[in-house]
């Protein structure tokens, strides 16, 4: 039908050819403050449609007395005589709209970002390619280039958006996650704070505004998510995990999509920390780990964590943290569900005893953070496994009081046994001390 509808007609638009399934006037109001918040929840997978989508959301809030819904548009525009090679693409239309909502708002900032944002939905966006020669879509973006007066170069440098660092990817899809957030206190201010309406189910109101603080939240020791690129081909090649030095001189582990065997951090890095289960945890959260194929390869470094013990400890990361968060724990405040407790992860000899200790832990919302400890400080082992026990109790008291689930483990491959009996022991005393609290 769609070949059909290409074709050239002088006539009035023939009602018996298409289904009419009805008027749609208008769109609840209230609908749009939770629209909003919904797409801000699903940013993370695809920030480009994210923002469209909710730009059509609030044009509709703000000019649908005026021009009517978009499905009454794009039907309308079916209804016309049409001539050779015109065609009423609904997805075409819906752009339009999107771009004249940020003129009429008179917003230039986000009238450049929804045309990136839509001339990369127009290339395929995440993978980004530009399209094959004699493909319709070529005359397209060259149309919306000189509607936009765009240069060949403007166009040009978003078409090798797959080519942009990531670092460069991040700040983009920072700067849609901050209109998102733009465009719904724009919409809360004008029409008061969002009710839930009948038949949210799960994806309630409460739901979805728990989401959006945990996204936009810049705790201390949060690991970030990786851009949706990177997120979207992760399947196309595996990750190489490299242990250099930066321009200070100092430790840092990278990862590369390629073997990097050079000394020193390359701005071709994905992400990089001086402490490796960072980036271990910043794989492990943005779903970058498939043990079934060697998704993950580490480079063999001269110290005490050598290959095959940082892929192992990469596939307990994976077990240990394979959990999703439900509806019914982001209705609820953040808690702690899953710690890690990894001790002595320096790079010295292990003969020094516990010298440093990390802490990797997962919220009810899914957010993972890493914390560390400096133990140098504290005069012996018993000390320092003392100090250790504290801060896991600390924890303990801010955590789900269900479902709370705390493991001990070593970096090395040789691991201090005493060591770990010790915290298990002055935790047992905790719990003795203070029966019921923090967790049963």
């Amino acid at each position: 039908w769609i070949e059909a509808a290409r074709q050239p007609s002088d006539t009035d638009f023939l009602l018996e050819d298409y289904v009419d399934l009805g008027n749609l006037n208008s769109i609840d109001k209230e609908e749009c403050p939770g629209a909003l918040l919904a797409e801000i929840c699903r940013v993370r997978q695809d920030p480009v449609r994210s923002l469209i989508k909710a730009s059509l959301a609030a044009h509709h809030f703000f000019h649908q007395e005026e021009q009517g819904p978009l499905c009454e548009g794009i039907k309308q525009a079916f209804s016309k005589p049409r001539s050779q090679g015109e065609f009423p693409d609904p997805a075409v239309y819906a752009f339009e709209q999107a771009v004249r909502f940020y003129e009429k708002i008179d917003d230039p900032f986000g009238l450049d970002l929804i045309r990136q944002c839509i001339y990369l939905r127009l290339l395929g966006y995440p993978a980004v390619r530009p399209p094959k020669e004699g493909d319709p879509k070529e005359d397209l973006l060259h149309r919306i280039r000189r509607q936009w007066s765009w240069s060949t170069e403007q166009g040009d440098r978003i078409e090798s958006y797959v080519e942009d660092p990531e670092e460069q990817k991040l700040g983009l899809e920072d700067r849609i996650l901050q209109r998102l957030r733009f465009l719904f206190n724009l919409v809360v201010r004008e029409k008061g704070r969002p009710k839930p309406t009948e038949g949210t189910g799960a994806m309630d109101i409460e739901t979805l505004r728990n989401r959006l603080e945990v996204r936009f939240a810049k705790e201390s020791g949060t690991i970030p998510y990786a851009s949706a690129l990177l997120r979207a081909r992760r399947d196309l090649f595996s990750l190489h995990v490299a242990l250099q030095k930066d321009p200070a001189g100092g430790d840092r582990w990278a990862v590369y999509d390629r073997p990097h065997q050079g000394a020193r951090l390359d701005a071709s890095s994905f992400f990089s920390d001086s402490r490796l289960l960072r980036v271990l945890g910043w794989i492990i959260l943005n779903g970058l780990y498939e043990p079934e194929r060697s998704s993950v390869m580490f480079h063999r470094v001269p110290s005490a964590i050598v290959a095959r013990r940082a892929e192992e400890f990469l596939k307990d990361l994976h077990r240990f943290f394979r959990r999703e968060a439900s509806a019914e724990d982001l209705r609820i405040e953040t808690a702690w569900v899953k710690l890690l407790v990894v001790l002595d992860h320096g790079l010295g000899p292990a003969q020094r005893g516990l010298t440093f200790v990390d802490f990797l832990i997962q919220n009810t919302w899914g957010g993972l953070f890493l914390f560390s400890l400096d133990l140098a400080r504290v005069e012996n082992n018993l000390l320092r496994c003392y100090e250790i026990a504290q801060r896991v109790w600390q924890l303990m008291g801010e955590a789900s009081k269900e479902g709370f689930e705390y493991r001990i483990v070593h970096s090395r491959t040789i691991e201090d046994v005493q060591a770990k009996k010790h915290i298990e022991d002055f935790i047992g005393s905790f719990r003795d001390e203070y029966p019921g609290d923090p967790v049963s």
